[in-house]
């Protein structure tokens, strides 16, 4: 699809596409699909006004990905969001039009005079150090829960070169300011707070008067606690949390967050992946006389976290929300507690003697070597597992169903999905495939995934090809007591069936038999666990 020499709106399909706007400023929408669009001469813009999801635009690398299919974009000067979704803009050294549409969108122009509109939703604008940057901002919402300017990058420069620290206030301290120009607002920065840089103004927002801009609107400031037991709460952009030295609450909202700590016996709440939780002791230059390695604070810090996430030097403790869903943990070389929440949850304690309880659901603990390196005992809770190189330590574990090593994974949930599959494998397929570590593998997998006991069992009689009644029946009597069945033995189960009995359901009902768990060996395996590969 190409377009001519005047201003063209040109419309892809849902395949992949080939877009040339050629010359004239052209607005050009790639809809869904992998599509190559290409503005050609004068200013022209991609848009995503239709896409189905957010997307993320960088005009920088000439991509777009999400929603819409992943786009390369050449000689595209100006980006435009979808409508109602989150999206991220990031504009190029060049004069760039950023618009967010609908949504809670990021907008960063990256260098250059730049044009931002955020539309509805609640907008964060980055503010970048590059020289000669300027970001307008055509319809910034002032006041609380409302659109926020991310000056994050600013101050970073200003860590480098002009001796601001992130306890600081910026403003109080010199390195920003909010002036008032007719009806706008200028954001203007002194990298180094002296006069020999003096002030540039980095941002502008129009028609917003600088008295209604509070604190809520600028991110990457830090939240600075005090010496007091405090609660430190972000907003849903970026945060930078600093606590004091009591034991304090820290909590970054949904945005990608830095969250420090301070002495006392500080607790976490971590909901994103690239949420940075750093203990006062881990922060190499931030407080006086750091010394790294050396847990000086002596309380007992914890994360609750409602992702996956590994512990940070210093912190002790990990909880992974309730109804967070299947998370994993990683512990350091602390002695840490590790608790999971309802989930099928994994983790790692790493080094230390750790404690590791994996409430409700299959959970797991995870070896970096292999088996041979490991001496484990069951206890009335769980486990007890001793590294014998001693590199990490001597765990107990409780609510733990599943042990993996490098080179082994042993599965004990014998009252659970573990006892289902051996019970199903040897009622279906006979004693000597509850060995079967594929078989194994695979019926884990599928319970874990939420297939039901009677579904996985219909599933099985299915591999067989068994598919009349009394073939079925004749096969679980055959695992059952070692022998065909006779035309009266047989009758019986065909009656169920033929009686609407499902073959899932007589399927269970022989596989739950005392007998079959004898001739497995049910209890037995209880005690060695069952080995299986993912």
């Amino acid at each position: 699809m190409i377009g001519d020499a005047a201003a063209n709106n040109l419309l892809g399909n849902a395949g992949d596409d080939s877009i040339s706007g050629a010359a004239g400023v052209d607005y050009l929408v790639g809809n869904a699909g992998n599509d190559t669009i290409d503005g050609g001469a004068d200013s022209d813009y991609a848009t995503y006004f239709l896409a189905s999801g957010s997307v993320t635009v960088n005009l920088t690398l000439g991509t777009t990905s999400g929603a819409d299919g992943n786009d390369v974009l050449t000689s595209i000067e100006n980006a435009g969001g979808s409508n109602g979704f989150g999206d991220t803009l990031i504009g190029s050294s060049g004069a760039n039009s950023l618009s967010g549409e609908g949504g809670d969108d990021s907008l960063n122009g990256n260098g250059g005079n730049d044009t931002a509109t955020g539309g509805t939703g609640r907008d964060q604008f980055i503010l970048s150090a590059l020289a000669g940057a300027l970001l307008t901002v055509t319809d910034f919402q002032a006041g609380a829960n409302a659109d926020a300017i991310d000056v994050s990058l600013l101050l970073a420069d200003s860590a480098i070169r002009g001796g601001y620290d992130i306890s600081m206030d910026p403003f109080a301290s010199g390195y920003l300011r909010a002036q008032q120009s007719g009806a706008d607002t200028l954001i203007q920065w002194d990298p180094d707070a002296s006069a020999a840089l003096g002030w540039q103004t980095v941002a502008v927002l129009q028609n917003v008067n600088a008295t209604a801009l509070v604190r809520q609107n600028y991110s990457g400031i830090a939240i600075v606690g005090t010496d007091q037991d405090d609660t430190l709460v972000g907003d849903i952009f970026t945060d930078v949390i600093v606590a004091g030295l009591g034991n304090d609450t820290l909590d970054g909202g949904v945005g990608a967050d830095r969250m420090e700590g301070g002495k006392g016996a500080d607790t976490y709440y971590v909901d994103n992946v690239t949420d940075l939780v750093i203990e006062l002791d881990n922060a190499l230059g931030m407080v006086p006389d750091p010394r790294p390695g050396l847990d000086l604070g002596g309380a007992i810090d914890k994360v609750i976290a409602s992702v996956s996430f590994s512990l940070a030097a210093y912190v002790e403790n990990l909880t992974l929300a309730a109804a967070a869903g299947n998370l994993s943990g990683l512990g350091n070389a602390l002695d840490n507690v590790l608790i999971g929440n309802e989930g099928h949850n994994s983790f790692t304690g790493a080094g230390g003697n750790d404690n590791i309880d994996g409430g409700a659901g299959a959970d797991t603990a995870v070896y970096s070597a292999s088996r041979s390196n490991y001496t484990w005992a069951k206890t009335s809770t769980g486990f007890t597992v001793v590294d014998s190189t001693g590199a990490e330590g001597t765990d107990t574990l409780s609510g733990i169903e599943r042990l993996h090593f490098s080179d082994t994974k042993l599965a004990y949930d014998l009252d659970g999905h573990a006892g289902q599959t051996a019970k199903l494998l040897g009622a279906v397929f006979g004693v000597a495939y509850v060995t079967n570590k594929q078989y194994v593998g695979i019926g884990l997998q599928l319970l874990d995934g939420g297939m039901s006991y009677e579904q996985l069992a219909s599933l099985a009689v299915e591999v067989t090809g068994k598919t009349s009644h009394a073939e079925v029946v004749s096969l679980l009597w055959n695992n059952l007591f070692g022998a065909a069945p006779t035309t009266a033995q047989v009758a019986p189960g065909v009656a169920l069936l033929d009686g609407g009995m499902t073959v899932g359901t007589l399927t269970v009902l022989a596989a739950d038999s005392s007998l079959n768990t004898e001739n497995i060996g049910l209890v037995g395996l209880g005690q060695s666990g069952i080995e299986f590969v993912a």
